[in-house]
């Protein structure tokens, strides 16, 4: 089911509407794929992911897409912070996402 909060904007109505449940199941999917072998940042998923999209023909996905789709984990009891932080090239540190034991 295509969710949205109330309060967003039209446009991300008709976005959510136009994502097919397929895809986002399957965008999971592979963000757990690339769990499974590390630890990784929402930055490192992304990384890890266009590497995967250029050699294994993966669907493409915004950064904001995979962010959501991570956090969709999280809400679903698959990935957890793994308290730990990494320091992105902004300087600024992010967190370490894993999959749950």
């Amino acid at each position: 089911m295509p969710f949205w909060r109330k309060t967003d904007p039209a446009t991300s109505a008709e976005a959510a509407l136009s994502i097919p449940e397929v895809k986002v199941k399957d965008t999971q999917k592979r963000i757990l794929e690339l769990l499974k072998d590390k630890p990784l940042t929402d930055t490192e998923i992304r990384v890890h992911y266009l590497v995967k999209l250029a050699t294994d023909d993966w669907p493409d996905v915004s950064d904001s897409g995979l962010r959501t789709r991570r956090a969709e984990l999280v809400t679903l009891g698959l990935v957890e912070d793994s308290l730990a932080r990494r320091r992105l090239p902004s300087g600024r540190y992010a967190i370490v996402w894993k999959l749950v034991n």
